[in-house]
Formats: C-alpha cells, sequence, structure tokens
C-alpha cells in the first residue's frame, strides 16, 4: 500500500509539473517579426565607408524612408564595411519594392578612388530584396533614368544596357563579376569624375540625361560624350 501511495504521489507531481511546463512553453512562443534587414553591397569595385540611405516616395515627395531601427522610427541609413557591405533594419510592414538606395562619399577600396561629391544609386524594384542589393555605377544610370527622367524600369535597364555595351541581365550584377561589366563601370566613373571636377553636381544624373537624350550610342561614342558635355553646361 505505501508503494502504491508513493506512486500515486509521484504520478502527481508528474503531472503537475508537466502541466505547468506546458503552460510555460506556450506562453514562451516569441511574436512574429515586425523588422527585416535589407543587405547589399556598394561596388564600383567594394567602397568602404559610404553612407547608404534607402529612399523612397513619401507624402507626394522623395525623402529619406524614417522607418528603420529597432524602434522603426529613425532615418534609414548605415554605412558600409571595408567589403562595401552594409545592412538596414527596417519596418517590415513598410512596401520598400519601389524605393532605392543612395550613397554618400566613401572610398573605392581598388583604385582608392574619393568619391566624396558622387552618389551611387540603386531601385529595389531590379532586385530580389531577399537577396544582396548591388549598388554600382550601373545601378545608378538606372536609377537615375527612373526618378529623374520618368523611364520605365524595363526601358531604364535596356537604354542603360545599350549605352554600356553590355547585355540586359548584366545590369543588376557586381561590377566584379566579370571584366565587360567593370569595364562599363570604370567608364561610367570617369565619365562622372570628368563632369564632377567642372563643378557639376551628382553628375551621374548628368549620364543617364545623356543616356535617354541618345539610346543609340555608347558612351564612348563622340556624340554621346558631346551630349553630356551639352547637357552639364560644359
Amino acid at each position: 500500500m505505501r508503494s502504491i501511495f508513493k506512486l500515486s504521489i509521484f504520478i502527481t507531481m508528474a503531472a503537475i509539473l508537466f502541466g505547468c511546463s506546458s503552460s510555460d512553453s506556450g506562453s514562451s512562443t516569441p511574436p512574429p517579426p515586425t523588422t527585416k534587414s535589407l543587405n547589399g553591397v556598394v561596388i564600383d569595385p567594394p567602397v568602404t565607408g559610404a553612407r547608404v540611405v534607402l529612399w523612397g516616395e513619401i507624402d507626394g515627395s522623395y525623402q529619406p524612408a524614417n522607418f528603420c531601427g529597432a524602434g522603426k522610427n529613425t532615418i534609414c541609413n548605415t554605412y558600409t564595411n571595408n567589403e562595401g557591405r552594409f545592412s538596414i533594419i527596417y519596418d517590415l510592414s513598410k512596401d520598400i519594392s519601389n524605393f532605392y538606395l543612395v550613397t554618400h562619399g566613401g572610398t573605392d577600396t581598388l583604385y582608392n578612388t574619393d568619391l566624396t561629391g558622387i552618389s551611387l544609386y540603386s531601385p529595389l524594384a531590379l532586385f530580389d530584396v531577399e537577396k544582396d542589393i548591388i549598388v554600382s555605377p550601373i545601378t545608378t544610370v538606372v536609377n537615375s533614368l527612373i526618378v529623374n527622367e520618368g523611364v520605365s524600369l524595363s526601358d531604364a535597364v535596356q537604354n542603360t544596357a545599350n549605352a554600356l555595351n553590355i547585355s540586359e541581365d548584366l545590369v543588376a550584377v557586381s561590377p566584379l563579376e566579370s571584366a565587360e561589366l567593370l569595364k562599363a563601370s570604370y567608364l561610367v566613373v570617369k565619365a562622372a569624375e570628368f563632369i564632377h571636377n567642372e563643378s557639376v553636381e551628382d553628375p551621374l544624373t548628368k549620364i543617364a540625361a545623356a543616356v535617354k537624350e541618345e539610346p543609340t550610342l555608347t558612351i564612348a561614342d563622340d556624340g554621346f560624350l558631346n551630349k553630356l558635355f551639352e547637357l552639364s553646361d560644359i
């Protein structure tokens, strides 16, 4: 009888402990995430120390997004590391598919080019935001055609590819993936540097404007360069 009594007490205690454990387990289930990480790389080759800002059309005008950080109430910006990589935590409830990234400053880690005064851009619509966003001189031309020239995404990709003499499927690829892309990116940057040295602000937007004006010419053609200089008042 004593053994049965002890067994009964043991079973009762086990049931109580099991019940408490189940209850605690249920109450500790974490809530679904409310933020998400937007990751990418600024590459021309890799640009270190660049400020990266998420922009979009908010309340009828283009401006920096302000729904980032743990509290989802700060400006969406960060800086690139030595490999050009960055990560921005944003409010998961926000639709950022038509937003774009803007960089400020930084240093090209291969040629040691100071990018002060030259901003790079990249439209998120060009990528799967679940993967890395590439921000390069090439994506900058695409974004400027969309935002500043009113061109559709598909036409912007086509016009950029024509101007740089590359295939359309390479526009959203890192310039480091091939010598062809690296050369195209280098040409864009050198053209931007040249007109920037002539006191032209945001020179890559001028290149995009020239691409729209001369869609059949490549960036290395004299006719394209003449149009670029004309648009830049040089």
